[in-house]
């Protein structure tokens, strides 16, 4: 039990499709991927901008403090062994599209903790234009719902336009993206 939990050094903070009952819940619970472990459910000590993008409504936090309107955004925190962690990574795109950075968290419990939470950060400007969010559901009413992977159509966007549609991206990105896309 100790080495286990020894293993287990990342703690996480996810927001959107990672969370309980999310489509990609599975990348975090399934121990095939590695050890992970519930620690409570908590919100970002500092409030960010949660916006959610068409074409496939994934959740962005983007890494803006201090905007008007930006919440607390809800979230369940992890701690997460390092197979895991790059199983996120793999998810994210870390550091080609999301960046994994470190933010303080308040959990539900009263404590605080330092956890890594995936940020948009060279986001296009005009995203802070958008409606905030504090808590992302997959089919929630309030905006239209994720569309899992294995949902979107092979043809119109593709996953480059959808990246370019959020993010200020180089060409060198576009090349590493399009890797990591294959590795999988």
């Amino acid at each position: 039990l100790y080495s286990m939990i020894q293993s287990m050094n990342h703690r996480v903070f996810v927001y959107g499709t990672l969370k309980q009952g999310q489509p990609n819940h599975h990348v975090i619970s399934d121990p095939s991927n590695g050890q992970s472990h519930f620690v409570g459910e908590g919100t970002t000590a500092r409030a960010y901008p949660m916006v959610v993008l068409a074409p496939w409504y994934n959740p962005y936090v983007l890494l803006a403090e201090n905007e008007d309107g930006a919440k607390n955004v809800e979230g369940e925190v992890y701690d997460v062994d390092d197979t895991i962690l790059a199983e996120m990574d793999r998810l994210e795109l870390h550091p080609h599209w999301y960046t994994r950075k470190p933010c303080e968290i308040q959990l539900k419990s009263g404590e605080h903790s330092t956890c890594l939470i995936y940020f948009l950060v060279d986001f296009r400007p005009d995203l802070l234009k958008l409606d905030f969010l504090s808590n992302f559901h997959y089919k929630s009413d309030s905006h239209p719902h994720y569309t899992p992977k294995e949902g979107r159509p092979v043809h119109g966007e593709s996953f480059i336009d959808v990246v370019k549609l959020s993010k200020q991206i180089t060409e060198l990105e576009v090349k590493a993206i399009e890797e990591m896309l294959k590795i999988k």
